[in-house]
């Protein structure tokens, strides 16, 4: 099944229970989605995951701070140098 298709099967199965309903059926089948809880846990993101990544993020921004004083402070040194040599 399509990601769509799934998305929406619970309003597929809802219109087919309607049309049921107005025939004067009474439906007690399980419905189809009963048992998406495992499509949704391997979907969704636990809260250690999103630490995670917020750790990595956090440590990218870190390193990129750093890269860029460790950039200024050569642009300082090699000022300084050539304003010694004057």
């Amino acid at each position: 099944m399509g990601a769509i298709e799934l998305e929406f099967r619970e309003v597929y199965e809802a219109k087919r229970r309607t049309k049921e309903i107005k025939k004067g059926g009474i439906d007690n089948s399980l419905p189809v989605t009963f048992n998406r809880k495992e499509f949704i846990k391997n979907r969704a993101c636990t809260a250690k995951d999103i630490q995670t990544q917020d750790h990595k993020r956090n440590l990218v921004s870190l390193n990129k701070r750093l890269d860029d004083l460790d950039v200024k402070s050569a642009q300082s040194k090699s000022r300084i140098i050539a304003e010694q040599r004057r």
